[in-house]
C-alpha cells in the first residue's frame, strides 16, 4: 500500500491509522490495530519500512529503498494478474 501512495506522488510518511483504515475497508473482517502495529514493526525490523513519529508522536511509515524494490515486484505482479 505504501508503494501505491508513492506511485501517486505522496512522498511523506503515511500515518498508521490511515493505513489501517484503508486496509479494513478492503477486508471482510477488521484487522486488529495491535496486529497491524506488530506487522509494521516486523517490517521495520527487517528494514523494509521506516518508522516516523510526527510532532504529536503518532506513528507513520514509509518504504525503505529495499522495501520499495520488493514492493515494486509485488505491485507489478498484481497488475499482471
Amino acid at each position: 500500500m505504501l508503494f501505491t501512495f508513492e506511485q501517486n506522488d505522496v512522498q511523506e510518511p503515511i500515518l498508521g491509522m490511515v493505513l489501517i483504515k484503508i486496509l479494513n475497508k478492503s477486508r471482510n473482517e477488521d484487522l486488529y490495530d495491535t496486529n497491524f502495529r506488530v506487522a509494521c514493526h516486523t517490517l521495520c525490523n527487517n528494514s523494509l519500512i521506516t518508522l516516523h513519529r510526527n510532532t504529536s508522536l503518532k506513528l507513520s511509515w514509509s518504504l525503505t529503498h529495499e522495501g520499495r524494490k520488493k514492493a515494486e515486484i509485488i505491485y507489478d505482479r498484481k497488475l499482471a494478474e
